[in-house]
């Protein structure tokens, strides 16, 4: 089975003491720092941005992964490019020109993704299966709107990860799920074919390290 990855995302974190956290990430030893940055039009939520995101990738030797949920990709793409992250990931509704902001992405030795909206038909990213190295479902709703807690993982999340994993087929891309991820919903996700899980709050609350030592367990149960 392919390998499950860890990715923090630090934004779910106490932004004060964001180098001491990056460093229990490292000893944790999750896969991956994930942050958001998002411009307050297409999400409601102001994320973080290229000045604290090159802060994580010089304070860290984990891999630092972007999701670009901007209104204006191709505009604001050269400042996250700069940053040195590994992967950045931006959000399909807006992309007016995916392909050519992937292959701009690729060029700079950067790995590409796509990040969808859990309303988002599959079918909307065949066109670009052959390029990406990353796919990003988002399987809640809460960072859409400001004033709505809707942060539950939405169940139907799992079929579409059988179906993207359908659609991927032999193709080495990673599939992200992000969004109301808990412990106990891991193993049918791993199940159903995620292989990146992206997870805030459930490695934040409380002891960092144990946290992820616990998720571990469950992954090398549920790919043994």
């Amino acid at each position: 089975m392919t390998k499950v990855k860890i990715s923090a995302s630090i934004i779910a974190t106490d932004l004060r003491n964001i180098e001491k956290t990056v460093k229990q990430l490292e000893r944790a030893g999750v896969n991956f720092i994930h942050i958001d940055t998002m411009d307050g039009h297409f999400f409601d939520y102001i994320g973080l941005g290229p000045h604290v995101i090159k802060a994580v990738k010089q304070s860290s030797k984990t891999p630092v992964e972007v999701h670009l949920a901007v209104l204006d990709v191709e505009r604001l793409l050269k400042i996250f490019l700069e940053t040195g992250v590994n992967l950045i990931s931006v959000q399909l509704e807006v992309c007016k020109f995916p392909l050519r902001v992937i292959r701009r992405i690729k060029s700079r030795g950067i790995r590409a993704g796509v990040a969808l909206l859990p309303s988002t038909p599959l079918i909307q990213i065949a066109d670009l299966i052959d390029y990406v190295d990353e796919i990003l479902l988002l399987s809640n709703n809460d960072s859409a709107f400001i004033h709505w807690e809707d942060s539950e993982f939405l169940p139907e999340t799992l079929d579409r990860i059988r179906e993207l994993k359908r659609i991927i087929g032999p193709r080495k891309i990673e599939i992200a799920v992000d969004g109301g991820l808990r412990p106990e919903l891991l193993n049918d996700l791993i199940k159903a074919g995620a292989t990146v899980l992206v997870m805030g709050r459930s490695i934040f609350e409380g002891d960092i390290e144990e946290n992820v030592r616990k998720i571990k367990e469950i992954i090398e149960e549920a790919t043994s």
